[in-house]
């Protein structure tokens, strides 16, 4: 028996960045908590290692700074050799095997540093330590998007990266604590005296042991096998993943594009202590500059993607890199520390926006089977570009050096070295911004300020989204081109529903799923061919009526909603299509839905070639329709606008391969309706069952577990009671002993004054008769001895 469908809650809008979303999500909140104490150790490590290293190699200036450079290259160069292969690794072996292993092993190895104590060693484990970060990094990042939901993946990442990057000062802060510390404990422990960063390294270690211990308690989904990843070579692997990068404009762009972001902030950091003394700021000036460069990211990071909500990402990303260009150029050609400051928090900020963004839509666009691989190449990258920075930045200041500017006899503006450099790199990041732009913009035609401007009004609340309602249903939608196969592949989904799954499946269409839209589904697909505006309001019309009646009602019920075509179809077919404002389509199907959206959109995806053949197909066995029968350039404007929504809202759709076998396709879309799924009466009713057995069995126990409580507490009263009895037994007979001993007493001491007495008696019968003895007896004429009586 079906439960009655609870009413719908109130309408919110949908926030994607909401964290208390995310961190519900557990596996990946237990995830974000053992980054945190990885990335804070991993912070620790590097102070705590060149710190080491320094005084490992004491006793000359040159020779301390050599020791703490070739720290510094150990962290950077295994990305040069190793990189390549960890990348062909990350998508062969098990992941949450290797953030484990990963973590471990980083945790042990800097136990052997202190305990070592030598530079040599100390070298050697930071390699090795490195080579392990490469594996591990793109596991991770390999990881997170399979953990939360897609709509939450940019969020996810903010949190990710705003927590790598921000825990720099916070182990800065706790290096400085420790190094007082230690200051204390060489009191008792001659070992802190000798090398005082030591604590800091065990620390560390801990950290990552934690970490490792953390995400093996983790519920990490297995991927499904790739048996061609499986028996292809490494060398194979690499190339494919390389190809792969360089032939995909989308991946291409956003690599090139964090890389140039990675070399704009490199390039900072690299000169910013040969910059600020030449603007006399010094010391204080370096580190205002470096402290602004993670101040900038972290806001970028938390705020830029908030500000610009419902702004297309892959606009966003290029935007980001040219605006992180024009503040690189201000900060070389204004030499002002104060306005330096300023400029390198909008640079940091710029680039914490792009790096967010960029990995989010990596995280959307790459496929599972080689997003390690996409990773791992990025990371190393990302650090090659790092390591030449870092060597070309300073050479190619000094080349340049020192020049002066003279404009009138009383103004003159001297620049560096590191100046030049600046304005170098910021025309390479806006270059490259441009360059992602125009290779990503997903919005061809529409103007830039436009979209901006609609962003800053929906800020204001002059033109609020539209609110979804939440529905115990679910809404799943098939899209795409003529000849794609949607019908098959939605009546084979919802059969699954049904049969497998147990759901209360409705089948529907669009248009013709009422008696209305059948009749309107004649006159628009076969009747008199209609004005284009009058087409569009029909469908729209038809869809109206078609939620109205069928979709909500049953989403309302609870049951799943699979439906052939929806709002997309009219933006698409009407508005590329016909050539009319998609925008304004889309506008007035929201008008007539209510603003009801889908909660995952299947969009099937044909090769021209493959779709122009099935329709040629069906339409000799069932004749063609109005939309059938347009050219093939229409067709190819569709398709392109189906694309191009996906792109837009890559959290809402997915993105099949329509040629591929049926079932293969139908595999891939079970897979993915899996996910927005809630359970079906059956299953609730299945888990209620077998809540209830276990509630049973813990109720059997706890029965039994009472019984053996009350007969063990019968035993214990038994037993004191026992005991009390014999306790009582062995005083009544000690009282009784007591008693007798004190009665015979007693009696002796009564028979002692008894013959006490008759010896007195005695004794004085004995002295009357002696007194008597002496007078004399008148008739024995014996002398009297007393007087006469």
């Amino acid at each position: 028996m079906t439960e009655p469908a609870a009413p719908p809650t109130q309408e919110v809008p949908e926030q994607d960045h909401d964290v208390a979303a995310v961190l519900r999500v557990t596996s990946f909140r237990r995830l974000w908590l053992a980054l945190s104490g990885s990335s804070f150790g991993d912070w620790l490590g590097l102070l705590a290692t060149t710190a080491m290293a320094q005084q490992l190699a004491s006793g000359s200036y040159s020779g301390e700074n050599l020791a703490v450079a070739g720290v510094l290259i150990l962290r950077l160069a295994p990305a040069i050799v190793f990189g390549p292969l960890a990348g062909a690794l990350a998508d062969r072996l098990n992941r949450k095997f290797t953030m484990v292993v990963g973590d471990v092993l980083r945790g042990l190895l800097f136990i052997t540093i202190p305990i070592v104590g030598t530079l040599e060693w100390l070298y050697i484990a930071t390699f090795l330590i490195e080579i392990v970060a490469l594996f591990w990094m793109p596991a991770k990042e390999a990881t997170v998007p399979n953990l939360v939901p897609r709509n939450r993946l940019e969020a996810a990442n903010q949190m990710s990266l705003a927590t790598t990057y921000g825990t720099a000062p916070v182990a800065a802060l706790v290096f400085s604590l420790i190094s007082l510390l230690t200051g204390g404990l060489d009191n008792w422990f001659d070992r802190f005296a000798t090398n005082p960063v030591e604590l800091a390294l065990y620390i560390n270690a801990a950290t990552f042991i934690i970490s490792g211990i953390v995400i093996a308690r983790l519920p990490i989904p297995r991927r499904q096998a790739d048996q061609r990843g499986a028996s292809e070579s490494l060398i194979r692997s690499i190339t494919d993943g390389w190809k792969f990068i360089g032939t995909t404009p989308t991946v291409r762009g956003l690599v090139l594009g964090m890389l140039g972001a990675f070399a704009a902030a490199g390039f900072v950091i690299g000169l910013a202590s040969g910059y600020v003394k030449d603007l006399g700021a010094g010391q204080p000036g370096y580190g205002a500059l470096f402290a602004a460069v993670f101040l900038g990211l972290a806001t970028g990071m938390w705020l830029g993607p908030r500000l610009l909500a419902g702004f297309s990402r892959f606009r966003l990303f290029g935007l980001a890199l040219v605006a992180a260009g024009g503040f690189l150029a201000a900060l070389a050609l204004v030499p002002n520390i104060v306005m330096a400051f300023l400029f390198t928090i909008g640079l940091g900020a710029c680039g914490g926006v792009a790096w967010v963004t960029g990995y989010t839509l990596l995280g959307l666009t790459v496929d599972d089977a080689v997003r390690g691989r996409t990773f791992a190449f990025l990371t190393s990258a990302a650090r090659i570009v790092l390591v030449a920075v870092l060597a070309a930045g300073p050479a190619l200041a000094a080349l340049i050096g020192r020049h002066t500017f003279r404009f009138t006899d009383h103004f003159q503006l001297t620049y560096n070295g590191a100046a030049f450099v600046f304005l170098l790199a910021a025309v390479l990041a806006i270059s490259l911004g441009v360059l992602a732009y125009r290779e990503m913009d997903d919005r061809p035609g529409a103007s830039l300020l436009h979209d901006l401007h609609e962003v800053w009004l929906t800020r204001r609340g002059v033109t609020p989204q539209p609110a979804r309602r939440a529905y115990p249903g679910a809404f799943v939608v098939f899209e795409g081109g003529d000849g794609t196969g949607k019908t098959t592949q939605a009546r084979l989904l919802a059969d699954w529903l049904r049969s497998d799954q147990g759901h209360e499946v409705v089948l529907t269409r669009e248009p013709g799923a009422t008696p209305v839209g059948v009749r309107l589904r004649e006159v628009l697909l076969h009747g008199e061919p209609l004005a284009v505006r009058a087409e569009a309001l029909l469908f729209a019309a038809d869809r109206a009526h078609h939620v109205e009646s069928v979709v909500r009602p049953a989403l309302e019920r609870g049951e799943i909603v699979v439906s052939d075509r929806y709002v997309d179809s009219s933006v698409a077919y009407q508005g590329a299509g016909r050539d009319l404002d998609g925008d304004e389509v889309g506008r007035i199907s929201r008008w007539a839905t209510e603003g009801l959206v889908p909660d995952l959109t299947v969009l099937l995806d044909v090769d021209p070639v493959i779709s122009t053949g099935r329709r040629a197909r069906d339409a000799a066995r069932s004749g063609e329709d109005n939309l059938e029968v347009q050219s093939k350039g229409f067709h190819e404007r569709v398709r392109a606008r189906f694309l191009d929504l996906a792109r837009r809202e890559p959290h809402r759709y997915v993105v099949l391969d329509g040629g591929l076998p049926v079932d293969e396709v139908q595999a891939q879309v079970r897979q993915r309706v899996r996910e927005v799924l809630p359970l079906s009466p059956r299953r609730r009713a299945q888990l209620a069952e077998r809540l209830q057995e276990e509630d049973a069995s813990r109720e059997r126990r706890a029965a039994a577990e009472s019984e053996v409580h009350r007969m063990d507490a019968e035993l214990r009263e038994r037993r004191m009671a026992e005991a009390r009895e014999r306790e009582e037994s062995r005083r009544r007979a000690r009282d009784e002993a007591e008693r007798q001993l004190q009665e015979e007493a007693e009696r002796e001491l009564r028979a002692q004054e008894d013959g006490r007495g008759r010896h007195e008696a005695d004794r004085r019968s004995a002295a009357a008769a002696a007194a008597a003895a002496q007078v004399l007896d008148p008739l024995t004429g014996t002398p009297e001895e007393g007087p006469r009586p």
